[in-house]
């Protein structure tokens, strides 16, 4: 692999990486937009997704503490 093709390769890793993390703030404001639902139901659904925009979301896992 070319030093070209590695910082290409690790540009578009990184573009990847910051996708993710939008995605997950975008549902969660689309969680928060939702007036009807209960609170607690939306921070369980917000904890449940927030891994999914970290690095290694295999590993990971979230807690919301509330009250």
């Amino acid at each position: 692999m070319t030093p070209e093709q590695h910082e290409s390769d690790e540009i578009l890793r990184k573009l990847q990486e910051r996708v993710k993390e939008l995605n997950t703030l975008y549902r969660i404001s689309k969680i928060m937009a939702m007036r009807d639902e209960p609170l607690e139901k939306s921070l369980k659904r917000i904890a449940d997704i927030l891994p999914q925009g970290w690095q290694h979301p295999d590993v990971c896992c979230s807690r919301i503490t509330y009250g």
